[in-house]
């Protein structure tokens, strides 16, 4: 019954924003987006926003570094919905010099994360 909601809400997401993401699976009990970077924001709106998803809590955030890479970082965010009980992970790939918009208007505990990652890679995170 779950994965038959969970695949309606695919399509629903297709249907809605099918130009902002590059895949989007189903794996092991995760919801994988992968994203280009100048909609991420957009997605993480739509998720918070949406009755569907219903997600109100960043888990994690995670940025691997790959060196030999045009777009050098990628970004893992892992989103959880209490109410559905299931964890959304959202990927996409930045260069070091460009900013991000904060998620703390949205998800109150992505300051902390988002200091780290700023600590650890120089990834810098601007409030709106």
């Amino acid at each position: 019954m779950v994965i038959l909601f969970l695949k309606s809400l695919i399509m629903y997401f297709r249907v809605i924003l099918f130009n902002y993401f590059k895949y989007f699976v189903i794996k092991g009990g995760l919801i994988k987006i992968l994203t280009n970077y100048k909609f991420y924001y957009l997605i993480f709106f739509f998720l918070s926003k949406s009755t569907f998803f219903q997600v109100k809590s960043l888990v994690d955030t995670v940025a691997i570094d790959y060196p030999n890479r045009r777009h050098r970082f990628l970004l893992t965010y892992l989103l959880l919905s209490n109410h559905l009980n299931n964890r959304v992970g959202v990927y996409f790939s930045i260069n070091e010099l460009f900013p991000l918009i904060s998620t703390k208007s949205l998800f109150n505990s992505s300051n902390w994360v988002e200091r780290e990652v700023w600590d650890f890679f120089g990834i810098f995170f601007f409030i709106q």
